[in-house]
């Protein structure tokens, strides 16, 4: 019995998968403090969701509406964050749980 030396398909596509994949997790945030106003906007509605660079150390996960939170008791909560124009640009929103502002009290 011959073993062939070529791979197989399965093995080269997982192989470009895993290449596509780490380059896509290495890919950097969009900083949105370098964009103006209506660029950091148009990023948050065209991706839906997006976790995006604020300021030097500092990210934010941004949405623009309720399809993007996680079920359960979560709202939307106006977001503002800096941009290159303004100091405080409304951007989208944030998810913020429910039970965060209204815990239980025994």
């Amino acid at each position: 019995m011959q073993m062939s030396t070529k791979p197989s398909k399965a093995l080269v596509a997982v192989a470009l998968l895993s290449i596509t994949t780490a380059s896509a997790m290495a890919a950097p945030r969009t900083d949105v403090s370098q964009l103006s106003c209506a660029q950091a906007k148009s990023v948050i509605v065209e991706r839906g969701a997006a976790v995006v660079t604020t300021g030097p150390h500092t990210y934010k996960r941004f949405v623009s509406d309720a399809r993007f939170c996680d079920a359960g008791n979560h709202y939307l909560h106006p977001a503002f964050t800096p941009t290159q124009d303004k100091r405080s640009c409304y951007i989208g929103y944030t998810c913020e749980n429910w039970n965060y502002y209204f815990t239980e009290r025994d």
